[in-house]
């Protein structure tokens, strides 16, 4: 979709590809095999064996060969990073194949099938959080033949893939459709409930589950650390894209409006930077991203930053954020930063430095941050037995990456790395699943 048309609708931006397209270029890039190069798939998906499916119109066989490494194929064919990334195979239109985009015009033909079978173990788990981790591990657990209930505090479904990816790249229907699936595994959601504060950890066991995960993500935001944050019209981008996204869907009691100004800096790069960003051109706000890097580490693949440049996106580079300032009522009125550059050190690295007197400003109406999130895990601190680090993440068994102090009682996602991208917090689903079975097995 062309930029001046792309930037007037929140309808996804990326068309998918119709039936014939999908087969040639899947018989394209298997004559072309022998030419891959760069890593594959990080869930493990076999894209071989999927194109080879795919080649021969067989789209059911295709789906499954997705779902035995990817739990919910439509929702990474949109926004995971194409495997294989230093490949260069293009089809007739002289396009790159994108074997996302294959997945996911798969994932979007296949009808959603009830579980054709009763769970083969009477043994329950409940997995504490709807974000990646916790469906990728519920989905394994499922397949695995758990009973699994699913409890998310929030009243909708999908924790961060919920509101963190906004609908012209994540639409509202390839989501939905991906929970509906996980549903038809036998898998059961309950939302608006808090463990820890609603219902124990304990009463959970006392309801016959033989295992818990935690997977309640990183939901604290981190500030810069810099004066004047506190400044009204200064708040983080992933509480930006939480208010935005349930207010566009008229939830009580998030349908409060959000007053942003005409001026918008974003400070930090990233994916959730320049979705904000795209978000704001779309609603007639000026933006500009303000990183420390260079052109070249903005913090997302080529391809967004040039959908994101010819939207109208403004970057910043080598700038460092010093302060906000304040006008007379305390509202943000500028932001002091300092310009970098880079300079190889005596070892012959290349490490960034300050320019002297280099500082400027930028005015600014509304400055949102992107420094990342801490583990949200007030709500379980009184738990019994349940060990906290001092950066709210739970204390893990020596030898273990996903079990507790508490036995029975394990995490997973961003509740155990804080930093980890949507692939990362799958795969700390599926890794889950493997401890919690060997646990049970015992």
């Amino acid at each position: 979709m062309a930029a001046a048309k792309r930037v007037r609708t929140f309808k996804e931006a990326r068309l998918g590809l119709s039936k014939g397209e999908a087969l040639e270029d899947a018989k394209i890039f298997l004559e072309r095999e022998r030419s891959v190069k760069g890593e594959g798939c990080p869930l493990g998906t076999d894209f071989f064996a999927v194109m080879r499916a795919v080649a021969k119109n067989d789209l059911a066989a295709a789906y499954e060969k997705l779902l035995e490494a990817d739990p919910f194929p439509a929702v990474t064919g949109r926004i995971a990073p194409d495997p294989y990334p230093e490949t260069q195979v293009f089809n007739r239109k002289s396009q790159k194949i994108s074997l996302r985009a294959i997945a996911c015009f798969v994932a979007d033909q296949v009808r959603v099938k009830k579980a054709s079978a009763q769970p083969r173990s009477r043994q329950k788990v409940a997995v504490v959080g709807s974000g990646p981790a916790g469906l990728a591990a519920a989905s394994g657990l499922a397949r695995l033949g758990f009973r699994v209930t699913v409890f998310e505090s929030s009243h909708v479904l999908g924790g961060t893939l919920s509101y963190c990816y906004p609908l012209f790249r994540l639409p509202e229907k390839a989501l939905s459709t991906s929970l509906s699936r996980l549903q038809a595994q036998g898998i059961e959601f309950v939302s608006n409930i808090l463990i820890g504060r609603d219902a124990g950890i304990q009463e959970l066991f006392d309801q016959g589950f033989a295992a818990v995960l935690l997977a309640c993500g990183a939901g604290v935001p981190k500030g810069l650390g810099i004066p004047g944050e506190d400044a009204a019209g200064v708040l983080s981008v992933e509480s930006f894209l939480k208010l935005r996204h349930w207010m566009k869907a008229g939830i009580e009691p998030y349908s409060t409006p959000l007053d942003v100004g005409r001026k918008v800096l974003i400070v930090g790069g990233g994916e959730r930077a320049f979705d904000a960003a795209r978000i704001l051109v779309r609603l007639g706000r000026t933006v500009t991203v303000v990183v420390s890097g260079s052109d070249s580490a903005l913090g997302v693949e080529a391809a967004m930053a040039r959908e994101a440049a010819e939207e109208g996106v403004k970057v910043r580079t080598f700038a460092r954020a010093l302060r906000v300032q304040k006008d007379h009522v305390g509202c943000v009125k500028v932001l002091e930063c300092e310009h970098l550059d880079y300079k190889i050190d005596g070892q012959g690295q290349l490490t960034t430095v300050v320019q002297p007197d280099s500082d400027f400003t930028m005015e600014a109406d509304t400055i949102l941050t992107v420094a990342g999130g801490r583990p949200d895990t007030l709500f379980l601190h009184r738990v019994p037995g349940l060990e906290f680090a001092s950066d709210g993440a739970p204390v893990l068994k020596s030898g273990t990456r996903h079990e507790t102090s508490l036995g029975g009682v394990f995490a997973c996602g961003q509740l155990t790395e804080p930093d980890a991208g949507f692939l990362a917090a799958v795969n700390s689903g599926k890794r889950a699943v493997g401890e919690i079975t060997k646990f049970l097995e015992v």
